[in-house]
């Protein structure tokens, strides 16, 4: 999570959506992409 430290880097939206593909993905709806 060292990562979240340069989120300042980020719109507010942007943050938003890599948080929203990060919950999707770990809800498995985007597996069919990473595998």
């Amino acid at each position: 999570m060292k990562n979240l430290i340069r989120l300042s880097e980020y719109s507010r939206s942007d943050v938003e959506n890599i948080f929203h593909i990060a919950d999707e993905l770990q809800r498995g709806k985007y597996k069919e992409l990473t595998t």
